[in-house]
């Protein structure tokens, strides 16, 4: 199956899987942004070669209503939106999570090698898509009225 990036602006059509990138200018240096503004074609080709991430592999069926991210900004999200009120009156907990608020996206890349390596995060995970097998099947299949 082949998916398209289609730019509705100007009617270009680029086949995802053709040696396309996608640039995050967030994590570009002053330098890279510079070239990303002012460069020509081939200066910025490069920089998408260096620093991009391909566009087919950034393309995902991931969201946030079937998936348990482990990715640095979910990460920070978890810390902010509910670990800080659980875990703050604990010195050694407020530590860590002060820690993870400015932990580069690399160091949080190592917490989630941490968790994935867990026997726990496993030991639930076939009884739990069972379960939600079994659910979204009585869903699927109810009588229709």
């Amino acid at each position: 199956m082949t998916r398209y990036i289609v730019h509705a602006g100007t009617g270009t059509i680029i086949d995802i899987d053709d040696d396309t990138y996608i640039i995050d200018t967030a994590k570009l240096s002053d330098e890279q942004s510079d070239v990303l503004a002012d460069g020509d074609d081939a200066q910025i080709v490069d920089l998408a070669k260096s620093v991009g991430e391909k566009a087919s592999s950034v393309i995902t069926d991931l969201r946030f209503g079937n998936c348990i991210s482990y990715s640095p900004i979910a990460i920070r999200e978890e810390v902010r939106e509910s670990l800080w009120e659980a875990y703050s009156d604990d010195d050694e907990h407020r530590k860590v999570l002060e820690w993870a608020e400015t932990a580069t996206d690399a160091e949080l890349a190592l917490v989630a090698e941490f968790v994935l390596q867990s026997d726990g995060v496993w030991a639930e995970y076939p009884a739990s898509v069972l379960e939600g097998l079994v659910e979204a099947h009585a869903w699927a299949t109810r009588p229709k009225s």
